[in-house]
């Protein structure tokens, strides 16, 4: 069978018709696909829920990090109160004795975004310290705990502790500093 002689008026008609279907459906691909993708909110996560209750507040999952309302601020946590169940924390922690205080750190480390991201609006100011000259590098200043100063340690096990005004964040930084601040806030 002999197909019909075209002319080029039917040929580049015949492949602008196929241009547009091919482009509709790219369209419409395109379209489904992201609808799809905003429907499935945060249900992909790793943490496996976009919100949760926990000891009397309500969590939501949101840019990875689960924040809560608490007195009407809102906080921001890598953990939820039962995953830093774990961390043993002695000592009287109370949110006023941070408030329009300066706050020292000891030690850089990705807590100490953990404790800014919640207390900044609270304390007057912040800064890096050294509790020992000896150990001192830079400009810091030499500061003792009888001023709100949050030492992190190194160490195998994960834990917090209180020594006059110094908090000892131990292990691993952003648990430790979980946990603190769920005292801190009186959530756990």
């Amino acid at each position: 069978m002999l197909d019909k002689i075209k002319t080029k008026e039917e040929i580049e008609k015949k492949r602008k018709k196929n241009h547009i279907f091919i482009g509709t459906i790219m369209i419409l691909l395109l379209v489904v696909s992201t609808a799809g993708y905003s429907l499935m909110g945060n249900s992909g996560t790793n943490q496996g829920a976009s919100s949760v209750k926990q000891n009397g507040f309500e969590f939501f999952y949101e840019d990875g990090l689960w924040k809560t309302e608490i007195n009407g601020g809102i906080f921001n946590f890598q953990f939820l109160p039962e995953e830093v169940l774990d961390v043993p924390v002695t000592g009287f922690y109370d949110l006023n004795n941070y408030i329009n205080q300066p706050l020292y750190f000891v030690g850089t480390n990705q807590g100490n975004a953990e404790v800014l991201i919640n207390l900044q609006k609270y304390v007057s100011r912040y800064q890096g310290a050294c509790i020992d000259s000896s150990d001192c590098e830079g400009n810091l200043p030499l500061k003792d705990c009888s001023n709100n100063l949050i030492i992190f340690e190194e160490g195998n096990e994960t834990l917090v502790q209180q020594n006059g005004l110094c908090v000892y964040l131990t292990g691993d930084p952003i648990k430790s500093a979980d946990a603190f601040l769920y005292k801190l806030l009186g959530v756990n």
